[in-house]
């Protein structure tokens, strides 16, 4: 995330279809909680990065974080990669019976084509 995409009095993060895998544009809208966390991130100067801790490069470690979780967890929990936790998410939203093309606008999948109403 990158502070020029984020317009907090909008409430909204626009994510650049060249940074997304899609290649579309992708607009999301900020929760309240959301807005709040980001007024309180420190900003590094001459850095567009809202997650970083260098200035330089956005937050990692990401792989050494998953695996100090399954060392934690032990014999506890199966096989998982951190891309479950999207598919989780997914998941959970249908289960609170969010509608399917709701759920695919989340996770910026283009799937079918959205026309009419349901596409403004």
């Amino acid at each position: 995330m990158c502070w020029p995409e984020v317009d907090l009095d909008k409430g909204i993060w626009t994510l650049p279809g060249r940074r997304a895998k899609n290649a579309t544009s992708h607009i999301v809208p900020l929760a309240p909680l959301t807005i709040t966390v980001l007024k309180s991130e420190p900003r590094f100067l001459n850095s567009d990065l809202v997650f970083t801790t260098t200035g330089t490069s956005p937050i990692s470690g990401f792989g050494r974080l998953k695996e100090r979780l399954d060392c934690a967890m032990g014999s506890n929990v199966e096989d998982w990669r951190v891309h479950d936790l999207r598919r989780t998410m997914a998941t959970n939203m249908a289960m609170m019976r969010i509608q399917p093309h709701i759920i695919e606008a989340v996770l910026n999948h283009k799937t079918g084509i959205v026309s009419g109403v349901a596409a403004t």
